[in-house]
């Protein structure tokens, strides 16, 4: 099962091969077959593209679950709002209508047929005292139903973003779809015997990958590393999924990306990170390589797509990539950008 994914992903990027190879190779011989180099190159670039993808994918995920809330809350302020209005609409009308019945006539009237001047200032009083109300009354009104205009046009880009997001999710999972579906229509490209040498060797890769990133004090296949507190509780979660294979978008408990593994880790420690690389990034506060401590996040490539939990000795435990595994590796394989210390 463990080599099924990066078969599929070796005989997609043979095409990718086949079809990009410089003018002097197979662009001059479409007859020509990629080595077995030629294969395992593309096979890395192809990986970091699907990497990539998925993680965008996570982001947009994590975005899109804001975005959701907010609508939520747009739309009980909007609610709130609209019951206000309701209820102003309701008493303008109502003084309206007391209007047309002739209140203000008849004091219009009784203004100039009263010979009585203390009854002439009294009503005056009251006419000036009611257009006040009105005019405050409006006033209101007009404050309130901008209000609500406004909540009505947040609540409208709230939906045109969560569309907009649903769109960007299709096409990363349609970039990382791509690429194992053109992998069906190629795998008769490569002889069988060009297959099982090139597995061979990604195992071999592998193994020595392990043996060799491995720390010599061990409790079976697992290295003790020099950790405390909650750091330790995140070391330890990630190295128990040794083993486990990486599937994009997955965060456990049998299967992980990179970055539902480091949430994992430091969930299991009760510290929340959203499922996404580039935003852990800005979970924790800044550490210099120099300065990294068993626990620490650390990011890779340029913009930042990858993400591992340093263990110690300049090594990570990451999920690496679709056809591989959890494992430990040094901190050199990547292009390193940055580290965060969570909590």
């Amino acid at each position: 099962m463990r080599h099924q994914g990066r078969t599929v992903i070796v005989v997609c990027t043979a095409t990718f091969v086949a079809l990009t190879l410089s003018p002097g190779s197979s662009a001059a011989d479409p007859h020509s077959k990629p080595t077995l180099d030629q294969v395992q190159r593309r096979v890395e670039h192809l990986d970091r593209q699907a990497e990539q993808a998925s993680e965008r994918f996570n982001t947009i995920r994590e975005q899109l679950k804001t975005t959701r809330a907010r609508l939520s809350a747009v739309r009980a302020d909007f609610s709130r709002q609209r019951g206000k209005v309701t209820r102003m609409q309701d008493d303008i009308a109502a003084l309206v209508v007391a209007g047309f019945q002739g209140s203000s006539l008849g004091t219009t009237a009784s203004l100039v047929l009263s010979n009585d001047p203390d009854q002439f200032l009294r009503t005056l009083s009251t006419v000036e005292s009611v257009a006040d109300t009105q005019s405050r009354m409006f006033t209101r009104y007009l404050r309130l139903k901008q209000g609500l205009d406004a909540k009505q046009a947040q609540l409208r880009d709230e939906v045109d973003a969560i569309r907009a997001a649903k769109v960007d999710m299709a096409k990363q999972q349609a970039t990382i779809n791509k690429k194992t579906d053109a992998a069906e229509a190629l795998l008769s490209s490569l002889q069988a015997a060009q297959r099982e040498k090139l597995a061979a060797q990604q195992d071999s890769t592998s193994a020595g990958q392990s043996t060799t990133t491995t720390t010599t004090t061990t409790t079976g296949n697992t290295p003790q590393v020099p950790a405390s507190g909650r750091a330790k509780i995140a070391v330890d979660f990630a190295l128990a999924q040794l083993g486990d294979p990486y599937v994009y978008g997955a965060a456990g408990p049998d299967a992980w990306d990179c970055s539902g593994l480091t949430m994992g880790a430091w969930g299991a420690a009760g510290v929340y990170l959203p499922h996404s690389s580039s935003m852990q990034y800005s979970y924790g506060t800044p550490v210099a390589s120099s300065d990294l401590q068993p626990g620490d996040l650390v990011f890779f490539y340029s913009p930042i797509s990858h993400v591992a939990i340093y263990i110690g000795g300049g090594q990570v435990v990451h999920a690496p990539h679709t056809g591989d595994v959890v494992r430990i590796a040094p901190m050199s394989e990547m292009p390193y950008a940055g580290a965060v210390r969570p909590g």
